[in-house]
C-alpha cells in the first residue's frame, strides 16, 4: 500500500496517520456506506454506479492536493474522509450491482468469482504504486511534462518529502512531483470506470425496456 509511505513522506507522526485513518476514516466510511444504500434506494441501481464511478476517482485528487500542502493536518483530515466517503459510496453501489448479477443456487460462489475478479486488477497495478512514484520522482528531476509539477512544491515545509527524496537521489519537489503524478495517473484510470459504468447502465436500460415490451405483448388484450 503505497498510502502509508506517502504519509510518512510527508511528515505526518504514525500518530496523526493513526488518529485519522482509524477514527474519522472508518466514520466517514460508514457514513459512505449510508449515502451509498440511499442512493440505491432513492436514484435506482444504475445512476448509484455511475456517481460510485464518478465519486471514486476525483476522490483521488484530493490526495495530490494533500501532496502539495505537505505536512498539513487539516488537508489530510478532509482527504482521507472525502475518499473513504466515495470509497463507501462506489463499494455499496457495486456489491448491489454484483449481487444483482448473481443466480439463487449460486449466490456465494458467483458473488465470491465477481469479487476475486473486480479486485484483481486494482491489485495488480496496486502493486507497482512505488515504482511508479519514484520513476515519476526521477522523470520530474530531470525535467520534462512531469518537472513542470515541482514548481507547485517550493513552500513546502522542511520536513516534508526531504528524506524520501535524499533515500532516492531527488530533491523534495521532484518527490512529491512524483506522489502528485501518480494521484492524477489513478483519476485518470479512473475515467475507463466511468466510461464502463455508462456502458452498463445503458445496457440494463436496453434490457429492462425490452423486458416491459414482452410483458405488455404478453398481457390478454
Amino acid at each position: 500500500n503505497i498510502m502509508n509511505p506517502f504519509y510518512r513522506d510527508m511528515g505526518f507522526t504514525l500518530t496523526e496517520i493513526a488518529e485519522i485513518r482509524k477514527v474519522f476514516g472508518i466514520i466517514a466510511s460508514m457514513i459512505g456506506v449510508f449515502l451509498g444504500g440511499v442512493i440505491v434506494a432513492r436514484l435506482g441501481l444504475m445512476k448509484a454506479l455511475v456517481i460510485g464511478a464518478f465519486a471514486q476517482p476525483i476522490s483521488n485528487l484530493f490526495f495530490a492536493w494533500l501532496a502539495m500542502s505537505g505536512h498539513n493536518v487539516p488537508v489530510l483530515f478532509w482527504a482521507i474522509c472525502i475518499d473513504n466517503v466515495a470509497g463507501g459510496v462506489a463499494g455499496t453501489a457495486l456489491i448491489a450491482y454484483m449481487s444483482s448479477l448473481t443466480t439463487v443456487g449460486f449466490t456465494a460462489t458467483q458473488y465470491a468469482l465477481f469479487s476475486s475478479l473486480y479486485a484483481l486488477p486494482g491489485k495488480l497495478i496496486a502493486s507497482q504504486s512505488g515504482r511508479i512514484v519514484e520513476a515519476s520522482a526521477i522523470a520530474a528531476e530531470a525535467g520534462g511534462p512531469i518537472g513542470a509539477l515541482k514548481g507547485l512544491f517550493t513552500r513546502l515545509p522542511p520536513e516534508s518529502f526531504t528524506a524520501a527524496g535524499a533515500k532516492l537521489g531527488v530533491s523534495a519537489p521532484a518527490m512529491a512531483a512524483g506522489y502528485t503524478a501518480f494521484f492524477l495517473y489513478t483519476a485518470l484510470i479512473g475515467v475507463a470506470a466511468i466510461v464502463l459504468s455508462f456502458m452498463v447502465a445503458a445496457r440494463q436500460g436496453e434490457i429492462d425496456r425490452r423486458a416491459e415490451a414482452e410483458e405488455a405483448a404478453a398481457k390478454p388484450a
